[in-house]
């Protein structure tokens, strides 16, 4: 029997809800951006323009960049990378060195909404698959935490 005599319930509980809504918090942005993965394969390659990048970051870096692309005879204008904004990207200086202001490249756009564009339709795999794992084991403690409490096993004895 687990004993948590100097454990308040106020504290117990504030912690399971921190657990079970990051846990899930966790779950759902993972599930959101391997839907947009997902969904992204039918996207139109397009000719695009660089307008800028550049690599941001000390030891993991992530790409910022903006670049135009044409539907018909509309002109957009797009800032996302891939669909893991703000992870970190494999050889991002290298990604940069190659994708200079001026340069052609292909960006992947959303044939339902020609504003929605993407210069790299894949995720890193590893951050991703992190988040995805810590949001399942975060959501577990929370889950077998309430048990625990809901059958008085927290509970001093």
């Amino acid at each position: 029997m687990l004993v948590a005599e100097h454990v308040p319930p106020a504290f117990a509980a504030t912690f399971v809800a921190v657990l079970l809504l990051g846990g899930g918090w966790l779950l759902v942005v993972f599930a959101r951006r391997l839907v947009r993965v997902w969904s992204s394969r039918n996207w139109v390659e397009t000719p695009c323009e660089v307008v800028a990048i550049r690599a941001v970051g000390i030891e993991d870096f992530s790409v910022e960049i903006s670049f135009t692309y044409r539907v018909g005879e509309s002109a957009y204008r797009s800032d996302r990378y891939s669909f893991a904004d703000h992870l970190a990207v494999d050889d991002a200086p290298r990604v940069v060195e190659r994708h200079p202001p001026g340069s052609q490249a292909v960006c992947y756009v959303n044939p339902a909404d020609p504003a929605d564009a993407v210069f790299v339709r894949s995720a890193n795999v590893i951050p991703v698959v992190v988040m995805f794992l810590t949001g399942v084991a975060a959501s577990g403690c929370g889950v077998y935490l309430a048990y625990l409490w809901a059958t008085g096993e927290f509970a001093a004895n």
